[in-house]
């Protein structure tokens, strides 16, 4: 079965390849922005469903935190609110919400290739969010 906010992507997925409004009457400019946002969308439910798949590992957790379960609701909101700083450090690849083995919800960092130095600079929780990084590679959108 399909989560709401899953539901939500796909939907808006589907109302932005509708032919509503068709190809050839858009200008340059608005075909790009929906170009894009189809790409960022179709991206988000690749990382969704990568996430579905191999879920966040609690050993990746930090030893002696305080473990408080919150909604995915909530963890997507922390998410949307710190995607774009997360997204501007060199290395990362995608931004994503995962769930531990427990079946809590966390926020997961994929990274080109996991480093030290990247380990390092990223955060290990957010607003009260676990944070899992996970080496993804290089994420592209599908063509």
């Amino acid at each position: 079965m399909m989560g709401r906010a899953a539901m939500r992507q796909l939907l808006m997925v589907r109302l932005l390849e509708s032919r509503v409004l068709p190809l050839h009457s858009l200008s340059p400019r608005v075909h790009a922005v929906r170009s894009l946002a189809l790409r960022l969308l179709a991206l988000q439910l690749l990382a969704l469903h990568l996430l579905a798949a191999a879920g966040c590992k609690p050993a990746e957790r930090r030893e002696g935190a305080v473990h408080v379960s919150h909604s995915m609701e909530e963890v997507m909101a922390v998410q949307e609110r710190h995607t774009a700083e997360l997204m501007a450090t060199p290395g990362v690849a995608g931004v994503a919400v995962g769930a531990l083995e427990d079946g809590t919800f966390c926020i997961k960092i994929l990274v080109v290739r996991q480093t030290h130095e990247l380990r390092r600079r990223l955060p290990r929780e957010l607003e009260g969010v676990t944070v899992v990084i996970e080496e993804s590679g290089e994420i592209r959108p599908l063509r």
